[in-house]
């Protein structure tokens, strides 16, 4: 479980930060259009993971264990 997380954390860091900067003059601003971006870019993840989840499909409600203790 913790690998997705982690994962997530290691490829987005390089996108959102590519929204956020923005050269003036050769310094590096963040105005707060690009903060916005960058905080909209974090919540579309776990809207999306949220989705996914109400999409998903789940196994008939069924006791698996007890078809397995039967013997065949």
């Amino acid at each position: 479980m913790n690998f997705g997380g982690f994962l997530s954390a290691a490829l987005t860091q390089g996108p959102i930060g590519a929204a956020l900067d923005t050269l003036v003059d050769g310094a590096r601003r963040y105005p707060v259009e690009a903060c916005r971006d960058g905080f909209a870019v974090c919540a579309a993840f776990p809207a999306a993971a949220a989705v996914l989840c109400l999409l998903r499909r789940t196994t008939p409600r069924r006791n698996i264990y007890g078809q397995l203790r039967e013997p065949a």
